[in-house]
């Protein structure tokens, strides 16, 4: 039967996708606004015109209009197409996935509110509290068949993240991790539970350290920028072996993981050497949003684990 069909279920749950899409773009957009979700009506932020209909239409509507709002033309951000495929693309890969339906309802949640948050920090550098601790609630229903271990997961993170930012913004003389950015990494740890929690959070870092890599390499001026930046190059390699060997993509031997481990404590100790030598010259870790990288490492663990 065609309702059985998977390129059906597919299609419908793309075109589900691009709804929810669209509505996140309205969450995104008014929170940071301040304004209420439920009304007004959809406007055009630049002139303020009623939008009709036609003109809420995920994806169709922004090629209708060729990427400008009917009324005065201004240009339409590309935000609301790239966030509408994505969800949608995200729910139909979800769909493939999970074969429980309430898992993938709320697999779906995780991912779409991860979503808004990580537009959230492109946009403004700040996140809604309110949103990540909805988001917090929906990792631990995830996880509900091992609510301990999600828990413990939670609080743990919240634990270190606590001490090691007191000490962290003392030694950079600014704030270095967000408050929105602690709820993140709690739901991410509520998300995947204790065992994975330090792999998914480290890969995390791995991630936004190589965001930052251009900005590290642009303040880095003297001699030592070449040892510097091949030992970060070197240091991120090793690592995404182990990961690949986590993840059973590749099998490791004991004596080639020791020998990775050793070229990851030195590789290490030179870049943060180097790094902390040279603090107050270095401008970067505001320079890149970190909900991203926390949310595309939590994907890599929901589709290859």
């Amino acid at each position: 039967m065609i309702l059985n069909s998977i390129w059906y279920q597919s299609i419908c749950i793309f075109i589900f996708g691009l709804i929810v899409g669209s509505f996140l773009n309205v969450l995104i957009n008014r929170t940071i606004a301040g304004e209420s979700i439920i009304s007004p009506a959809s406007k055009c932020p630049k002139c303020q015109s009623k939008l009709l209909w036609w003109h809420n239409i995920p994806i169709l509507s922004y090629f209708i209009l060729k990427g400008k709002c009917y009324f005065c033309h201004s240009p339409i951000s590309i935000q609301y197409p790239i966030v509408e495929i994505l969800n949608a693309g995200l729910y139909v890969l979800l769909w493939q996935k999970f074969n429980n339906v309430g898992m993938w309802i709320l697999a779906c949640a995780f991912v779409s509110l991860f979503l808004t948050l990580s537009v959230m920090d492109i946009k403004l550098k700040k996140i809604s509290v309110k949103i990540a601790s909805l988001l917090i609630l929906v990792s631990l229903l995830f996880n509900y068949n091992n609510i301990l271990s999600s828990i413990l997961a939670g609080v743990a993170v919240l634990a270190f993240i606590f001490i090691s930012k007191k000490i962290i913004d003392k030694v950079f003389q600014q704030e270095v991790l967000g408050e929105g950015d602690i709820y993140l990494l709690v739901a991410v740890a509520c998300f995947v539970g204790i065992k994975m929690t330090p792999i998914v959070i480290l890969l995390a870092f791995i991630i936004q350290a190589l965001v930052c890599a251009p900005e590290i390499f642009k303040c880095i001026i003297d001699e030592k920028k070449y040892v510097v930046g091949f030992s970060f190059i070197w240091f991120a390699h090793m690592y995404a072996l182990l990961i690949l060997d986590k993840f059973a993509f590749i099998n490791l031997k004991t004596h080639e993981k020791i020998v990775i481990f050793v070229n990851l404590l030195a590789s290490l100790y030179i870049v943060c050497k180097f790094l902390f030598l040279r603090i107050k010259n270095l401008k970067i870790v505001t320079t890149a949003p970190f909900a991203p990288s926390i949310f595309i490492s939590s994907l890599i663990y929901l589709f290859l684990t």
